[in-house]
């Protein structure tokens, strides 16, 4: 079983100074993220690409942030390694919930000691009752019925969400309200889009522009990627076909999307996992991105 590091690391940082800054306006922020990849990521990775562009933001606002993320993160915060190394996802159910909550725990035990103003977590994890540090945590999923229990208990412990779209909000609080009637049950204090550094994005005229279309995504039936094989077909487009695929996700590729791209006959190919530069050539020389998630998305980051 894996075992957080963020108590032994904690002993070399507890005698770092928090930098200096303006009493009145900064504020010192602690980001927890999850333990699966690294920050920013090397393929696939939105939740972790959000965490690393909003951690440079507030550092360049002026901010005191620290972040607990897996080692070897490229950030400008203070960094806090809760794992070794991000864990994936090739894991069982079981040792997913036993890592993810041990290294959270371990987190906002430390956060304690930082004399934190404010928490922004990136994880489901409820820290004990009476935890006295502020708490706001962005909304990162669907509104499943385990998310929305956990959302609303943890607005009664006093904690906050930001939505990542007003839709994600209207689905969120429309299921509170079925399962617990009438109310505000979830506390929002907002709405933020996930953000993307527009000035690293590059830009590809439409000379660059090829025949093609592109996919990017899980191999999972919920990003659609069986749906964009079958739409290129029908529209007898070439499609690239950019996925990352887990051990869970192998049989899903194996009998449904392999079929598939024989049967496209070349028009439909696989290239696997994609990030950097090859993520950007892929997006931008693509004519088309296609996006066929069979169900309501709170924000494909894929999109921007």
């Amino acid at each position: 079983m894996f075992e957080p590091s963020a108590t032994f690391c904690f002993r070399e940082v507890q005698k770092w100074p928090w930098r200096s800054r303006d009493e009145d306006t900064a504020v010192r922020v602690v980001q927890i993220a999850p333990p699966w990849f690294p920050i920013p990521p090397h393929g696939y990775g939105g939740i972790e690409l959000v965490i690393a562009e909003l951690t440079e933001g507030l550092i360049a606002a002026g901010h005191d942030v620290t972040l607990f993320a897996p080692s070897g993160a490229r950030t400008s915060a203070r960094l806090i390694p809760t794992m070794a190394r991000g864990l994936g996802l090739d894991m069982t159910e079981a040792e997913k919930a036993s890592v993810f909550h041990a290294s959270s725990r371990a987190a906002h035990q430390v956060a304690l000691d930082l004399h934190a103003d404010l928490i922004h977590d990136h994880t489901d994890f409820a820290p004990d009752p009476g935890y006295p540090i502020p708490i706001v945590r962005t909304m990162h999923g669907p509104a499943t019925a385990i998310s929305v229990v956990n959302a609303c208990q943890m607005s009664a412990a006093g904690d906050h969400f930001v939505a990542i779209s007003h839709r994600q909000r209207e689905l969120f609080t429309a299921a509170a309200a079925a399962r617990y009637g009438p109310g505000q049950h979830i506390a929002f204090a907002g709405m933020v889009y996930n953000p993307i550094d527009v000035a690293a994005a590059p830009f590809y005229p439409r000379a660059a522009k090829g025949d093609g279309v592109a996919f990017v995504g899980r191999c999972h039936w919920e990003k659609g990627p069986d749906a964009a094989i079958r739409i290129a077909r029908a529209a007898g487009i070439p499609l690239k076909l950019a996925l990352r695929v887990t051990t869970d996700e192998r049989p899903y590729f194996d009998t449904v999307i392999r079929p598939l791209l024989v049967a496209s006959q070349g028009l439909a190919g696989y290239v696997g996992e994609v990030s950097g530069q090859a993520k950007d050539d892929l997006l931008g020389q693509a004519r088309a991105v296609i996006f066929s998630s069979p169900w309501e998305e709170p924000f494909g980051l894929v999109l921007t």
